[in-house]
C-alpha cells in the first residue's frame, strides 16, 4: 500500500508548533518583534484552542531586498524634516509615508530637486518597483511545490514580518528548537 504524501506549496498557510515546549510559535506587534513559543497545558496541535491567526505563516519565494536596503540606509542617514535620527522608533511604513510626503512637497514647487531629494525619489521608485516584482513573483509561483534546495521565506500572516535566523544569535539552542519544530499546514491562501 502506497502512502500519499501531500507537499508544501508556495502560498500555503502553515502553523509552526514546538512539540518539545508544547505550544505554537507565535508573533505579534504587541509583545515585540520576536517570535516566541506560547506553551499550553496538555498541548495537542490538532485540538489546540490557541488562536491560530497568531501562529500562521505563508510560504513565499525568496524576495528581493536590494532596493529596500538602499532606501532604508538613505532614509536613516538623510536629514528629512520630521524624521529626527532617520525616524528611529517609527515603523518602516511610517518612515516610508513621511519620505513620500516629503518628496511630494518638494515636487510641488517648480525648483529642481537637490541631489539628496533626487536620490530619495529615485530610490523610492526603485523600492516600489522591487515590491511589485516580488508580488508578481509570488503570483507566478503560487501553487508550485516546494522542492529540496528551494529558498523560501515564511511571512507571518498577521504582522507581515518574516521569520529570520542570523548566525549572530547567541542562543544556538534556539535553532535546534526550530529544527525540531513540527510543521502543520492547511492548503491555499
Amino acid at each position: 500500500m502506497q502512502v500519499k504524501h501531500d507537499v508544501v506549496r508556495i502560498g500555503d498557510v502553515i502553523a509552526l508548533a514546538d512539540l518539545e515546549a508544547g505550544g505554537y510559535v507565535v508573533g505579534d506587534d504587541v509583545v515585540g518583534d520576536s517570535l516566541y513559543v506560547e506553551p499550553e497545558d496538555a498541548f495537542m496541535p490538532p485540538l489546540s484552542p490557541h488562536q491560530l491567526d497568531t501562529a500562521q505563516f505563508v510560504v513565499v519565494p525568496r524576495f528581493q531586498y536590494s532596493a529596500h536596503a538602499q532606501l532604508s540606509r538613505l532614509v536613516h542617514s538623510a536629514q528629512i524634516p520630521g524624521m529626527d535620527g532617520g525616524g528611529a522608533g517609527a515603523t518602516w511604513g511610517e518612515r516610508l509615508a513621511r519620505v513620500e510626503v516629503y518628496i511630494e512637497s518638494l515636487q510641488s514647487g517648480d525648483d529642481d530637486l537637490d541631489p539628496l531629494s533626487d536620490e530619495l525619489r529615485t530610490r523610492l521608485r526603485a523600492y516600489h518597483d522591487e515590491r511589485e516584482t516580488n508580488e508578481m513573483e509570488l503570483k507566478r509561483t503560487t501553487g508550485r511545490p516546494v522542492a529540496y534546495g528551494n529558498v523560501i521565506q515564511l511571512r507571518h500572516s498577521r504582522t507581515g514580518k518574516f521569520v529570520t535566523y542570523t548566525k549572530r544569535s547567541s542562543n544556538t539552542n534556539q535553532l535546534k528548537s526550530y529544527l525540531r519544530t513540527c510543521i502543520m499546514y492547511s492548503k491555499g491562501v
